[in-house]
């Protein structure tokens, strides 16, 4: 039997946590002694990378806005539509934040599966709605009331926890036969160069 599929608000199903703010002058390019590190929106795309973190005061820094696994990083303002929006979920203990021009959005466990809400954040329908909503005179900004109002295609949990699944257990068959596919390229790499080398040499 097929699950009932409903539409939410992301509003309604996580919480959006505002990037922290900070005087470029009080931040530093590495760790030290009371400070955090911060993730931008160079950091964010489809997956998150830590590269160039930037680093702030810890007073700069409230407790909800320490990331925890399952927050979706989401680039929020910017001079290019094209970044706008774009994505990225933590998915381990990180001891961080995020800055001021992105937000996270952290699920309610009781209505939305992290990696669920994640993987509707990479899809074309999310893309859609971000492209139309953000397009600006001159900058491009995603505001709160839009992420918040965005519409997110919502079954039971059950059915979310499958689907999340289901979608991973594909992501890995494709990681495997892109992994075969290096493996021949390198194989026939090798073959043509015994070919080359036999020409030569003339033994062909």
């Amino acid at each position: 039997m097929s699950d009932t599929r409903l539409v939410a608000q992301i509003g309604d199903v996580a919480a959006l946590v505002r990037g922290v703010t900070y005087k470029k002058q009080d931040s530093s390019s590495g760790p030290a002694p009371g400070l955090v590190p911060l993730l931008r929106a160079t950091n964010i795309n489809g997956e998150l990378n830590f590269d160039g973190l930037v680093y702030v005061p810890d007073s700069c820094v409230s407790e909800d806005q320490y990331l925890v696994p399952g927050d979706s990083l989401i680039a929020a303002s910017s001079g290019s539509l094209s970044v706008v929006g774009k994505s990225a979920t933590l998915r381990h203990e990180w001891d961080g934040t995020v800055g001021a021009f992105c937000y996270a959005l952290r699920p309610n466990p009781a209505h939305v599966a992290p990696f669920y809400l994640s993987y509707f954040l990479q899809t074309s329908e999310y893309r859609s709605q971000v492209s139309r909503l953000a397009a600006g005179v001159n900058i491009n900004n995603l505001k709160r009331q839009h992420l918040e109002g965005l519409d997110i295609p919502l079954v039971s949990l059950a059915e979310q926890h499958r689907i999340v699944e289901a979608i991973e257990s594909y992501f890995t068959r494709l990681d495997d036969a892109v992994a075969t596919l290096e493996r021949v390229q390198r194989n026939l790499e090798r073959y043509r160069a015994s070919v080359l080398k036999a020409a030569v040499e003339g033994r062909l």
